[in-house]
C-alpha cells in the first residue's frame, strides 16, 4: 500500500513533540519541557512555537540548571567559554544534550 505524500506531509507536520525532544529557541538548542519544570530548574523560555503542536504549558527550555552547571547541546561552544566540560546523565533529552559543569 502506497502512502499518499500529502497524507504523510500532514502526519509529519502535525506531530506533537515529546517532552525531552530537542528544540531551537533564538538559535540555541534546548529541550521541550513543561513550563513548571523549566521554571523550577531556572531555565529560560524565550519563544513560543519552538515545540510545535504541544500544549501551551510546554515550551523550549534553554540553559536549565543541572548539578553545578547548565544543560546545553554538546555542539554549543558556550560551555568552552565557561571553561567547562560536559557531564552525562544530568539533563533531560538525548545524549547530545548534557550538563556543562564549570
Amino acid at each position: 500500500m502506497k502512502l499518499n505524500v500529502a497524507v504523510l506531509s500532514f502526519l509529519v507536520g502535525h506531530a506533537t513533540a515529546a517532552i525531552g525532544s530537542l528544540c531551537k529557541a533564538n538559535g540555541i538548542t534546548g529541550t521541550c519541557q513543561s513550563n513548571s519544570w523549566c521554571d523550577n530548574n531556572d531555565g529560560q523560555r524565550p519563544v513560543r512555537g519552538a515545540c510545535p503542536n504541544d500544549p501551551s504549558n510546554v515550551m523550549c527550555c534553554i540553559y536549565p540548571l543541572c548539578n553545578n552547571g547548565i544543560c546545553m547541546s554538546t555542539s554549543d561552544s558556550f560551555c568552552g567559554q565557561l571553561d567547562g566540560g560536559f557531564v552525562s546523565n544530568r539533563c533531560p533529552g538525548p545524549t547530545s544534550y548534557k550538563c556543562c559543569v564549570y
